[in-house]
């Protein structure tokens, strides 16, 4: 039987490029080998980072007992609230250095974050939030993170950190698509209240009440809104 002339002409180029095609054909395994590999090398990074990430938790939860009879064997504790947010702030420091490349990086310093403000270092804990904030690829984690840094800006002793933050917040509020844009009207009526700019308060708050007065998530936020809101109209 002949055989179709294509197939003919495939096995003739085969034949004359043999060596090409064995080199194409192990360049095509060693592709598909290495992308395993390095399927299997993000993964066992992402469960080593999650490993060392719940150890740490451990000690940011753990209890502070002065009295070491009142510690049961076994158990973390420490003497004092500093001694605890020195050794929580290390540790999460220590693992975001060992697991930066892996998505829970940003989670890292978020607990990292928590603990320099324990410690009293805040100027500390908001470059902290900025290195999160550029790390973190998730966007609707993006938003809450931008929120957290302009709330702890807002606090800053420095004046340029106030005007940023404030900014940042001003921005998300223009942003109605932003994933934190409830958030930021809330923060902003809250800043203008308690900075007694009533009439600032009340335009952000309305904006709140009309496009989330309803939304059942933000309860909290609409109660505490609606009350205020009834005192400015006084």
């Amino acid at each position: 039987m002949n055989m179709p002339m294509y197939v003919e002409s495939f096995l003739n180029t085969v034949t004359k490029h043999k060596e090409k095609v064995i080199i194409g054909a192990l360049v095509l395994v060693a592709i598909g080998v290495g992308l395993w590999g390095y399927r299997s090398y993000q993964h066992r990074l992402q469960v080593d980072a999650h490993h060392d990430f719940m150890q740490a938790l451990k000690y940011f939860q753990a209890p502070v007992q002065k009295d070491e009879k009142e510690v049961a064997p076994g158990t973390i504790a420490f003497k004092t609230e500093n001694e605890k947010w020195a050794y929580v702030e290390e540790k999460f420091r220590k693992s975001f250095e060992q697991h930066r490349s892996t998505g829970l990086a940003p989670m890292f310093q978020a607990f990292r974050v928590e603990a320099l403000l324990s410690l009293g270092k805040h100027e500390d804990a908001i470059s902290v939030q900025k290195e999160a904030l550029a790390d973190l690829r998730d966007y609707s984690l993006k938003g809450y993170y931008e929120i957290k840094l302009s709330l702890m800006q807002l606090d800053s002793a420095i004046e340029s950190n106030k005007t940023e933050g404030l900014e940042r917040l001003k921005k998300t509020a223009y942003d109605q698509k932003h994933s934190a844009h409830a958030q930021a009207l809330f923060y902003l009526g809250q800043y203008f209240w308690i900075n007694k700019k009533f009439d600032g308060a009340k335009n952000y708050w309305q904006q709140f009440i009309v496009k989330y007065g309803n939304e059942r998530t933000l309860d909290h936020f609409v109660d505490i809104v609606k009350e205020k809101l009834e005192l400015i109209a006084v």
